[in-house]
């Protein structure tokens, strides 16, 4: 129980894909834990939101794992007093003693977790006279771009390139973690530096004799990686040394020497990426965020009741435009009219044709596990809402369920389904429906006395299906249960 509580709270923190919801149900299930979606909602009233990804703000993946990773923010949620940390984990440590060794934050932090961290990004290097510019081709001659083509999985490489970019970050700390406890980087043919301390104490030298204008690029020397070493003076750049691996155990260097043979220069190629720390493009204390500079009080996905979902659904709350708040008003509830669909067919062929306006409410509906049946993953229409300018302008709703790129006022998961004879199956078109962010709480603007005569005569859609789908729509559950089969 504590260790689903640890990934959903996760999850909440960083406004992760509603998907989450629906498989940790179904796994929980399968395990045979009682695990429901209240507490998922009790979760995310209590957790803030401390790290947004893109959509749902500027930073991406490759920022997220620079600012700290999944171990920073789950150090954030330790620092809270939220995290269980006795839970063991697949490294077959607890989760808190893989907290302590990889959060950037923590104090325990080892050196090699921070030097990992500093992955860098690529600066493409383009010879004026390479007619491909910035691609290359690939041994089966096909055009790829070229930091595709870089020896793909050669741990040589990889660590290259991580020290690479801490070198040219100046961090000769994260540089000297590469190297194993008894690693020698060889200087010169009358100076090598053993072991961390030392390697670190004298890059550190290094880097105030050079002020920035040593830079470390990729290359090739007799198809081995290497780094090509630039000194860049008076405008121009020469090649200085190469950097070679002479040993490595693992991710780190047991040994590696400054190469200056003219002729070893001359035959090494440079690869044209120039690895490079992207930690100075923002504040890692943005990215990953803490309880006292959150983005809101409570998590980035939230539950939704009421009566048009009397089992609950799922938002993304993190997704949520300032803008839309804006146009919600002061009290962040929307109100409006719905356009119906049956379908995600249907939405995208009548959101392309004008049917939906600002202001209104769209419902897909017959796309929950039953109605589907199955489920399908809808991107297209939350895109096409966007793409006509009305992404802060409507809300979605529906039974079935986003893809994790969604943003927006995307609400999905909506229990119980239209298949089963839920509310949202007794909508029409005109009906109003308002939607309570802080309360969690959807409402259908119509008598009660209404909706029952309604559900009277309310009929399931039909599909035609036989075999394995039938029996699979026979026995499914809805969104609340995880979509399992009952």
């Amino acid at each position: 129980m504590e260790a689903f509580d640890n990934a959903l709270m996760l999850d909440v923190a960083m406004g992760g894909s509603t998907n989450t919801v629906l498989h940790t149900l179904a796994i929980a299930r399968e395990a045979g834990i009682p695990y429901d979606i209240k507490r998922i909602d009790e979760i995310s009233r209590r957790i803030p939101c401390i790290c947004k990804v893109s959509p749902s703000s500027d930073y991406h993946v490759q920022d997220v794992q620079r600012a700290g990773g999944i171990h920073t923010i789950l150090g954030e949620l330790k620092r809270m007093g939220a995290l269980n940390l006795s839970c063991i984990t697949v490294t077959g440590k607890t989760i808190g003693e893989n907290v302590d060794e990889w959060d950037i934050r923590s104090e325990t932090c080892t050196p090699w977790a921070k030097a990992s961290r500093v992955s860098g990004a690529s600066a493409i290097v383009v010879d004026p006279n390479d007619k491909l510019g910035t691609a290359g081709r690939t041994a089966g001659g096909n055009l790829a771009p070229k930091p595709m083509i870089f020896f793909p999985g050669d741990l040589r490489a990889i660590t290259l390139w991580r020290f690479a970019a801490a070198f040219n970050a100046g961090d000769a700390a994260a540089c000297a973690a590469l190297f194993t406890e008894d690693g020698e980087l060889q200087v010169n043919d009358t100076t090598t530096w053993k072991g961390p301390a030392e390697i670190e104490a004298g890059l550190k030298a290094k880097f105030t004799e050079h002020r920035g204008m040593v830079r470390a690029e990729l290359g090739t020397l007799n198809g081995t990686p290497v780094l090509v070493i630039w000194n860049y003076q008076g405008g121009e750049k020469k090649i200085a040394c190469l950097l070679r691996m002479g040993r490595l155990r693992g991710w780190t260097i047991s040994k590696a020497y400054h190469e200056y043979r003219e002729a070893q220069i001359k035959a090494a190629q440079p690869a044209g990426l120039m690895p490079y720390d992207s930690v100075f493009k923002f504040k890692a204390s943005d990215c990953i965020r803490t309880m006292e500079t959150a983005y809101t009080p409570d998590g980035g996905l939230a539950i939704l009741y009421g009566q048009l979902a009397p089992d609950g659904s799922v938002v993304k709350t993190a997704g949520i435009s300032d803008t839309f708040k804006k146009n919600c008003g002061p009290g962040f509830v929307f109100e409006g009219p719905c356009v119906i669909f049956e379908s995600q067919e249907d939405a995208c062929e009548g959101i392309l044709g004008g049917k939906v306006k600002a202001g209104d409410v769209v419902i897909i509906r017959n796309e929950g596990p039953r109605g589907g049946p199955g489920m399908q993953e809808m991107l297209s229409p939350t895109s096409y809402i966007v793409g006509l300018d009305l992404g802060d302008k409507c809300a979605l709703i529906t039974d079935g369920r986003f893809s994790g790129g969604t943003a927006g006022a995307c609400i999905g998961h909506v229990s119980p389904e239209a298949a089963e004879g839920g509310p949202i199956g007794l909508l029409k078109n005109g009906d109003r429906i308002r939607i309570d962010f802080p309360n969690r709480r959807m409402d259908i603007l119509v008598p009660e006395s209404e909706l029952a005569e309604r559900k009277k005569t309310w009929q399931p859609v039909k599909r035609d299906l036989t075999g394995w789908l039938a029996r699979y729509q026979k026995l499914v559950t809805n969104a609340s249960q995880g979509g399992i089969l009952s």
